[in-house]
């Protein structure tokens, strides 16, 4: 909450223990809040603490003088003084940190010692902000401040800092901390306790809809703007009606560009999710999800976590809207409730003539600077502005050059009126965006019509502004929300407070939470600024109203009425109803998911299903098992039998259970038998059976493996099937068999046996040749399967118990090698091996990479090359032969954003790095070069995106270069790539400014991928000053500090004026008569629109020079729109809704 440490005293009290004193009475020495402001008079040797003023009705100061030589490492303690109905103390002493003196300042709990005889169930917590203060003897100067906010329990009554300020500095009397009381050094401490309990004891209620009638939104991450705003929306029935008549679609329009929509996705429409979202706030009783609306709008993950402007978010949202509610039921909504109309105008001063423009406006921006209330913002958003001397405005040839008056003049207000406090603008010192916190105050009732122009004639802007019940009804506007920022400009959150109906009701909206306030909450505590009496906020937390809705009062009724059932669709009712149902039985199956087990299953017919891609690592994948079921821990052993019957048809006398367990190797065996009580039987409960399976936690979520007595052989082989199961004692274990045959490479899963611990491996040659079909005593060799990459021989001299195989080990085996086969993998070893490391990777071209032209069975450790001539292999064997060898192939990630150096490590590493969801891929994507991989990795890439004269989006081209080349070489190939006429220019952007032009002869081993490319502009008659033209919106919080779209440059002439210069740039950005701008002059961030359409544009870059002559500030061309292009590049932090 601030920058430095507090500490608790008492939670450290084996290092510096509190005291407190032995009082006669735990009510002796405390002082009441009377002789407020008086320092009272005592022995100056002694420390004396008064009431030193009241700042509040919830803040209260108190001093405390203290002699210097009191300032030891003994504690030093106040008097007890009531602050908020509670006894408080303060506490000092010196502390040693690191060989340096500090003092130690807390504020501590008053009643200490009787808390103490209470126990803890006898106190009640204290929540307080408080600041701590060595007083200056300076009144000009703060002095040593630090705040602090803590809640006192029981365990931590005191709460400070240990290393307020150092004791050197606060002795030394040219420091100004030290005065002289009768001859005694004093200094002066203070202490300003506000009051907290009613935010933190008084949270809102658990069940805000119960207490409220409402729910909140849940916070994604930095989305408090979004629910600030959604609440806002939803309490304007109006408006919620309108958006339940838009049709729906339930898919995503094929046009969506967002980064992460695919043809797999089923994401809702934008009209579908905010109806959804609407309904669930009608009637859910908990905090509801946001996810699926952001989803609508194609946000991913990374956009929930980044926060944005809320008016910048009204804007495009309202856009949105309002382009999809063309041709529906909802046609004209948002222009019914929020569409104003303002009248920009220039009148002449001498003769009679005046030029007029009328624009429509859905949002408001008031400035808060210089401004003490919301009239005053409007009234200085109506200043006029005069146009005279140089500036002035050319009126035609009728009267010529006149002195005139330019302002606006607002003509109609909407229904909904949606003001913007700018709290945020361009700091030219700094160079930065800065945040206003100065006081700004609004109310619940405002009187507009003193600023409205009627007929044509200037707004009055006089009588009393507090006139309210004699206004005319439609001038008048109610407040309905204040959503309000606390933060700075890198950050912060915001929350809102609506009148959800009545006029007489207030609820805060903070994101999940919802709770009832008072008008007071809502509006004085959200004026700003930087009152010193509010000591216990910094800059970063001083709540600050930052948009405003007002709905006009006349038409309140009609905007702000009670929502009634029969206005929600049937469908919709229908749609959602289904969902929560739904949602209750999951939920009721989640809470009883205690009674139950859930059980997978495997059997020796699933093994044997498997082939050796599966089967080279353990036996089973059960992330693919389809055959799961519930099962009831109460219900009996005998049951559960007879359920695996029924799924499985084996009888229940023919089935052994395991249970399976996940080793510390990693591996996942069947090695747990579960055996009922003898006593028992079948009617043991199943939960015993478990809990007598394992002595540790056991999961609900069991897999199963059914062994049955013996094991089905291949046609042809020596049955082996014996009605009983095999013995298993203790001196037994159950072994599981793999095949692995040379000859075709191939490993197959043979069945199980049990066999006593005492044996040598060469007891089990009977039965393993038998699956096979072979003489019972024929030799074999045996391995274990320890892990897929460990495979170790066993050795046929020990016992099994002597070789640690145990229940569920695996056993691999094979004939014996003959000579004269010349075989790839002679041994199971060898195999494995190979397997562990196997990969199939499918590859297509980089520009067709849905049509996989081969898949290749490769190994991970392989090098690039490696990888590229088996490509080029298995390529030409699937008839798609390539033009260069496969030194020439190079070789992409799965997205083709990136390609893979020759040097890469291996194989492993490229598909590691070729998947985008953190996973593996297994697809590569190539192309062909026409020289050698590393010949092409020598050269000096440069990416150069070409714009065409009329600036539209550009066109990448990757440049091969010698490291040695100069841009006259890149502009040279560039050429040779393109049909252009004129010469080319390569200039860096950055932000959507041109920062450099760079020079014919600059080298390009300087120059950074992407460069941008474009035609050096024609000189027409007369023009000799080429110029940069950049784009931005004067109504965005960032102003003309804020650029968008693509910048150019172009000359303009000496006597050019605006009219001739705007269309020029009109012409050769090929603008559509509706797509308008207004052309101005940029110093910097100060901006300078013509007066007239006549006035020479260089001629205002003087004046302007003249008004502004820092040094090194470069004067720019600006082209005033709103950025209507969807960006979608994250790094311009815009927000984006892609469908």
């Amino acid at each position: 909450f601030f920058d430095f440490c507090s500490l608790p005293c008492l939670a450290m009290a084996n290092k510096v223990p509190s005291y407190y004193g032995n009082a006669a009475s735990p009510h002796a020495h405390r002082m009441r809040a009377d002789g407020i402001g008086r320092e009272p008079r005592g022995d100056p040797r002694e420390p004396v603490l008064w009431h030193h003023r009241q700042l509040e009705e919830s803040a209260a100061v108190f001093r405390w003088r203290v002699p210097v030589d009191r300032i030891s490492k003994e504690h030093c303690h106040s008097k007890e003084f009531f602050a908020h109905k509670y006894p408080w103390k303060l506490l000092c002493f010196e502390r040693d940190v690191n060989g340096s003196g500090f003092l130690s300042f807390y504020l501590a709990v008053g009643d200490h010692e009787q808390q103490l005889r209470s126990g803890s169930s006898g106190f009640t917590p204290r929540d307080s902000k408080f600041q701590l203060k060595a007083v200056h003897t300076d009144p000009s100067k703060e002095g040593e401040v630090k705040r602090c906010e803590h809640t006192f329990q029981y365990k931590e009554m005191d709460w400070g800092f240990n290393e307020f300020i150092k004791l050197d500095s606060l002795k030394n009397p040219d420091n100004g901390f030290v005065t002289d009381v009768e001859g005694v050094p004093t200094v002066l401490m203070e202490v300003t306790v506000k009051d907290n309990s009613h935010e933190v004891f008084n949270p809102p209620p658990v069940d805000s809809k119960k207490e409220t009638g409402f729910v909140g939104l849940k916070n994604q991450g930095a989305t408090c703007y979004l629910n600030s705003l959604l609440q806002t929306y939803f309490h304007l029935s109006y408006f919620r009606f309108s958006v339940y008549q838009m049709p729906i679609s339930s898919d995503t329009p094929k046009t969506s560009k967002s980064p992460s929509s695919s043809k797999k996705d089923d994401v809702k429409s934008i009209p579908f999710a905010l109806q959804r979202l609407f309904y669930n706030l009608q009637y859910s009783k908990e905090p509801l999800k946001t996810e699926e609306l952001t989803k609508s709008f194609g946000w991913t993950q990374m956009d929930s976590f980044t926060q944005h402007d809320i008016q910048e978010l009204n804007r495009v949202l309202c856009d949105n809207l309002e382009t999809k509610m063309q041709h529906t039921p909802a046609e004209g909504t948002m222009q019914k409730l929020f569409k104003g109309k303002v009248r920009n105008y220039i009148k002449c001063l001498n003769v009679n003539y005046e030029s007029t423009r009328e624009e429509d406006f859905y949002d408001l921006q008031l400035c808060v600077s210089g401004c003490r209330d919301i009239y005053d913002s409007f009234r200085q958003e109506l200043d006029k502005e005069t146009l005279e001397g140089e500036n002035k405005y050319n009126a035609g040839s009728e009267h010529g050059m006149q002195d005139a008056e330019k302002g606006i003049q607002y003509v109609k207000f909407p229904p909904v009126l949606m003001l913007h406090l700018k709290r945020f603008e361009y700091d030219v010192e700094r160079g930065t965006m800065k945040k206003v916190i100065d006081e700004h105050r609004f109310y619940e009732e405002i009187n507009l019509g003193q600023f409205i122009s009627k007929d044509g004639r200037p707004p009055a802007m006089s009588g009393p502004t507090e006139n309210l019940e004699t206004a005319n009804p439609d001038d008048v506007y109610v407040l309905h929300s204040v959503l309000v920022h606390c933060g700075g400009t890198n950050g912060g959150h915001y929350y809102a407070f609506v009148r959800p109906g009545d006029l007489k009701t207030w609820l805060k909206f903070d994101d999940d939470k919802v709770s009832k306030a008072t008008t007071h909450q809502a509006t004085v505590e959200n004026y700003g600024g930087t009152d010193k009496d509010k000591f216990w906020l910094t800059v970063h937390t001083i709540p600050c109203a930052y948009m405003l809705v007002y709905v006009q009062k006349s038409q309140w009724n009609k905007i702000v009425y009670p929502f009634q059932d029969r206005d929600v669709p049937q469908d919709l009712k229908d749609t959602c109803e289904r969902e929560v149902r739904e949602q209750e039985r999951q939920k009721k199956e989640k809470q009883e998911e205690y009674l139950y087990y859930c059980f997978r299953v495997a059997t020796d017919q699933k093994f044997r299903q498997y082939d050796d891609k599966q089967l080279h690592n353990d036996l089973y994948d059960f992330d693919l098992c389809e055959d799961s079921f519930r099962f009831k821990k109460h219900d009996t052993w005998g049951n559960l039998k007879r359920v695996l019957h029924e799924r499985h048809g084996i009888p229940p006398d023919r089935q052994r259970l395991w249970k399976w367990c996940r080793r510390n190797n990693r591996t996942y065996r069947p090695d747990t038998p579960l055996l009922p009580k003898k006593s028992h039987g079948d009617h043991t409960p199943l939960k015993d059976v478990m809990q007598h399976a394992t002595s540790h936690w056991q999961s609900d979520k069991i897999d199963l493996f059914i062994e049955t007595p013996g094991s089905r052989v291949p046609d042809g082989a020596v049955p082996y099937d014996p009605p009983t199961f095999d013995p298993l004692t203790d001196e037994h274990i159950f072994l599981l068999f793999k095949l692995y045959d040379p000859k075709v490479g191939k490993i197959s899963y043979m069945g199980h046996t049990t066999a006593r611990l005492t044996s040598k491996p060469s007891a089990l040659l009977p039965f393993l040749n038998s699956l096979i079909g072979r003489q019972t005593d024929l030799p074999l060799l045996m391995f274990e399967e320890v892990r897929a990459n460990m495979i170790e021989r066993l050795d046929v001299n020990k016992t099994l118990k002597d070789l640690e195989l145990q229940h569920g080990d695996i056993v691999v085996y094979q004939l014996p090698i003959q000579e004269g086969h010349n075989l790839q993998f002679p041994l199971a070893p060898d195999i494995f091996k190979y397997l562990e490391k196997r990969t199939f990777v499918r590859f297509a071209w980089k520009d067709k990479p849905e049509e996989i032209l081969t898949t290749a069975e490769l190994q991970r450790d392989m090098d690039f090359h490696t990888v590229c001539t088996k490509l080029y292999k298995h390529l030409k064997k699937a008839g798609h032969p390539l033009q260069y060898p496969s030194t020439h192939l190079r070789l992409f990630t799965s997205t083709g954003k990136h390609d893979f150096p020759s040097t890469v490590k291996n194989l492993k590493e490229m598909l590691a790095t070729s998947s985008n969801n953190g996973g593996v891929s297994d697809l590569l994507l190539f192309d062909e070069l026409s020289i050698p991989i590393t010949e092409y990795e020598s050269k000096k890439h440069l990416t150069v995106v070409f714009f065409s004269p009329k600036v539209q989006e550009g066109e990448s081209h990757k440049l091969l270069l010698e490291p040695t080349d100069v841009v006259k070489d890149a502009t040279r190939q560039l050429r040779s790539l393109l049909d252009v006429q004129g010469d080319i220019q390569l200039v860096d952007v950055d932000n959507h400014e041109i920062r450099r032009v760079f020079k014919s002869s600059d080298p390009v081993s300087g120059i950074q991928s992407p460069v941008r490319a474009e035609v050096v502009p024609e000189k027409p008659p007369g023009g000799q000053t080429l110029v940069q033209v950049v784009h931005f919106d004067s109504k965005s919080p960032g102003g003309a500090g804020q650029c968008h779209g693509h910048p150019f440059t172009m000359y303009v002439g000496d006597l050019e004026t605006a009219k001739a210069v705007r269309d020029r740039i009109r012409a050769r950005l090929d603008m559509r008569k509706a797509e308008d701008f207004k052309l101005c002059v940029l110093m910097g961030t100060q901006v300078q629109f013509p007066p007239d359409e006549d006035a020479r544009v260089l001629s205002m870059v003087k004046a302007m020079e003249d008004k502004y002559p820092q040094a090194g500030v470069m004067w720019r061309l600006g082209m005033d729109h709103r950025d209507t292009k969807r960006r979608t590049d994250k790094t311009q932090n815009s927000i984006v809704i892609y469908n």
